[in-house]
């Protein structure tokens, strides 16, 4: 996985900087980061992915990321169409 960079976010008209993850040639927008264990229910207890899931509806999300230590709630950047 590669290192973060900015990219602009336009939507609701409100301009803030998001920040962009790539992975495996594709890109993605981070809506949200979570600690893995946010998602346990003790600390020796593995991520319960139904939560996750959730988790990432709720967010409007449409793939998830993990990391060493962190879930990333993600929508992916579609490649730009040419319109002839």
């Amino acid at each position: 996985m590669e290192e973060y960079t900015n990219a602009v976010n336009t939507r609701n008209k409100d301009i803030t900087m998001k920040q962009v993850y790539k992975h495996n040639g594709n890109a993605y927008v981070i809506l949200d980061k979570r600690t893995i264990r946010h998602f346990c229910e003790s600390i020796a207890d593995t991520p319960n992915m139904e939560y996750v899931q959730l988790y990432m509806k709720w967010q409007g999300a449409d793939h998830v990321l993990r990391t060493e230590s962190h879930f990333l709630f993600c929508e992916t950047i579609q490649d730009a169409e040419l319109v002839p």
